[in-house]
């Protein structure tokens, strides 16, 4: 035999020994003899008293299934196996989150009306050739281009021209400096 056989028996027999000394005495009838302690309000004193009851009526110390699903409340529909349950109402779809409107847009200028046809340059002052809605023209730095439009700067080469009534500037490319 195995070291653990040996243990494993002897725990055994242990158990039963302990309940054969535990278990309570059985009359040759079939009752169960026991000495229950009752208290009389009536009596100064507490009274000892004998009862017989059959093994059928000995009280456990612990309800069985059944007493303790006839005191509980309904189980759970849910719990059953095969049981079929409707499903949970749907929630609620959340609230939108609050519209938030952007800033109206700055106004933006319209498209440069003008085109470069070249450059010009007369003495130290230098200039570019513009054809526009007024018709072909020569402009420098500083000069007004019609009532809304002004050239700014003409520098290397850079032309930079402000849209007057919204303070918006246009970059041109014109080319090699010279």
């Amino acid at each position: 035999m195995k070291p653990r056989r040996p243990l494993l028996w002897g725990g055994l027999l242990a158990g039963a020994a302990a309940l054969l000394v535990l278990a309570p005495p059985e009359d040759g009838d079939g009752g169960v003899a026991a000495q229950l302690t009752a208290t009389d309000p009536a009596a100064a004193g507490p009274a000892r008293k004998t009862v017989r009851r059959s093994a059928g009526e000995w009280p456990s110390a612990r309800p069985s299934r059944s007493v303790r699903l006839a005191e509980a409340d309904e189980p759970d529909p849910r719990l059953w196996f095969g049981a079929r349950v409707a499903p949970p109402p749907p929630r609620p779809a959340p609230a939108p989150p609050p519209v938030i409107q952007a800033p109206p847009a700055a106004p933006a200028a319209p498209p440069l009306p003008y085109r470069l046809l070249g450059r010009y340059a007369q003495g130290p002052r230098e200039g570019v050739v513009l054809q526009g809605p007024d018709g072909v023209l020569i402009a420098h730095a500083g000069d007004a281009l019609g009532e809304d439009y002004r050239v700014e700067t003409l520098a290397g080469n850079l032309l930079v021209i402000r849209h007057l009534p919204l303070n918006q500037t246009f970059t041109m490319d014109i080319g090699i400096a010279r």
